[in-house]
């Protein structure tokens, strides 16, 4: 996917130079999220120490998993999970066929799957039990957990209330970014289908690089204009990858008035 700052990530797709524009109803803040230059620059120097000691928690995790009910059989088949897939966020995200291609189709598999419902399940009820906004840590641990070591992008879409509660989430697509036309014909639909009055796009770079491309960008225009003439609200969208997660709006990419 064509990264929009790989040359000079102080432009915008149009080459103009990129300005963040303050916003009074951004729904994260600057500290919280990063900007597209601290993507960029948000993990200098030698990151395998980092890398390193991560791989060895994930491994301890993934022993402790598997010895409820295969003790015996742990150490080598976290071994192997780590060999494969890298992380514990990956090992969960990864396709149950994946990781039963190492573990099996017995009890540990189970064991994963059960596991990998009850922390979804725990980190969805955590972040949708009060107005989505109202709690930005469980909102962002929540889609972390799913899209952060996701192996195909994706779109999710949350659709809001006036009080921004969950009236509905829905998988976009699944794919790469590559048909902007068609995309906000389905996400309008759906949104006068569940009378929404508010959305928030989220999205995944299993890359690991947050950056906007320009599909991204267009993507993001292409919606907001759709949804601007039926005054529904586009909050935000935002990337998530392994190095960090960025927000249109708070990059200045996404405002109220007209786009540029």
């Amino acid at each position: 996917m064509d990264c929009l700052f790989a040359a000079d990530r102080g432009r915008n797709a149009s080459g103009a130079a990129h300005r963040t524009r303050p916003h009074p109803s951004r729904l994260f803040g600057d500290r919280d999220l990063l900007g597209l230059s601290d993507a960029a620059t948000a993990d200098r120097g030698d990151p395998a120490p980092r890398v390193a000691a991560e791989q060895v928690r994930s491994r301890r995790i993934l022993e402790d998993v598997i010895s409820l009910c295969a003790p015996e059989a742990a150490a080598d088949l976290a071994d192997r999970l780590i060999a494969r897939f890298g992380s514990t966020g990956a090992v969960f995200a990864a396709h149950p066929s994946d990781r039963a291609a190492i573990v099996g189709q017995d009890a540990v598999a189970r064991v994963f799957d059960l596991v990998i419902r009850a922390m979804r399940h725990a980190l969805h009820e955590k972040a949708m039990k009060r107005p989505v906004l109202a709690d930005q840590d469980a909102l962002m641990a929540y889609l972390a957990f799913d899209l952060q070591h996701a192996p195909a992008e994706c779109l999710r879409v949350l659709f809001l209330n006036a009080r921004n509660e969950l009236l509905s989430e829905e998988l976009a697509f699944q794919g790469t970014i590559n048909r902007v036309h068609a995309y906000p014909r389905e996400i309008v639909r759906k949104a006068l289908e569940t009378q929404a009055t508010a959305l928030l796009l989220v999205h995944n770079h299993p890359s690991g690089d947050p950056t906007p491309s320009r599909e991204d960008i267009r993507l993001t225009h292409a919606i907001h204009a759709a949804l601007r003439p039926l005054d529904i609200r586009l909050h935000d969208h935002l990337i998530i990858a392994r190095s960090g997660t960025v927000s249109l709006r708070v990059s200045g990419y996404l405002s109220d008035g007209e786009e540029s």
